[in-house]
């Protein structure tokens, strides 16, 4: 998410929307994963959902994000990634990169890539540890 707002023309619905108007959904809202993101989306008024997951083997890991277009609930791009672990925040990098270009045929300007890219020292153990909480 937070990549996706440093790319210019894109505007970014915040998370805490997001939960905030899960929490209150009815339960006729409610479904399968995709279903209910495309709801959410339409009800916060989003053209796109950027969905995604990882996998991990050992030191393998893999990415995939996909990029759905609300009004029509059809995937514009899919894409997956692999890679070791500690190339994980690469990999994400890569990923809104490719879904911004081929599900949001938003190209990514040189300055905004370098935004992205910052190579800000994360923790892989941190990044796991809230992944597993998000779940």
């Amino acid at each position: 998410t937070v990549d996706f707002t440093k790319i210019g023309g894109l505007s970014v619905i915040p998370r805490e929307h997001v939960f905030d108007l899960q929490r209150n959904l009815p339960a006729g809202g409610r479904g399968t994963d995709e279903r209910q993101s495309l709801e959410l989306g339409r009800r916060l008024g989003a053209t796109f959902v950027v969905a995604g997951a990882y996998q991990r083997l050992r030191d393998r890991v893999r990415i995939t994000g996909q990029v759905i277009e609300v009004p029509t609930g059809r995937s514009a791009a899919t894409v997956k990634l692999d890679g070791t672990i500690d190339q994980i925040f690469d990999l994400q990098d890569q990923l809104v990169q490719e879904l911004a270009r081929a599900g949001m045929a938003h190209e990514v300007r040189s300055t905004e890539r370098h935004a992205i890219e910052d190579d800000t020292e994360v923790s892989v153990e941190a990044f796991e540890a809230y992944s597993r909480g998000m779940l």
